[in-house]
């Protein structure tokens, strides 16, 4: 009994035919459950945007309060409220018939 060529060919084909239908399946499942990229990953990095978000929204809020005060020290005239605000409280100011009253720390 003899082997032609045509029945390795045949045999070859078969080889890589188990290979494709076996291995790249498990090839892609194992790296959607596993590594940097997987399902889970993924899932995370969700959660991870979800935090950034609301974090620039903090930053932009205060930026644009920040903002508004800049805005009413540099007009001509200054909002009298905010230049008093500001007196208190890095100059330590305060009206001569005023009384401070601390608490104990």
């Amino acid at each position: 009994m003899r082997i032609q060529i045509r029945d390795y060919q045949t045999l070859g084909r078969r080889i890589i035919t188990m290979f494709l239908g076996l291995g790249l399946p498990l090839y892609l499942l194992f790296h959607l459950f596993t590594g940097e990229r997987s399902w889970s990953a993924l899932l995370n990095r969700g959660e991870e945007y979800k935090q950034k978000t609301n974090y620039i929204d903090e930053l932009a809020e205060k930026n644009r309060i920040i903002a508004k005060k800049l805005q009413l020290l540099q007009n001509s005239h200054v909002d009298q409220d905010l230049l008093e605000e500001l007196a208190r409280k890095n100059l330590g100011l305060i009206y001569p018939n005023e009384i401070i009253l601390k608490e104990k720390e």
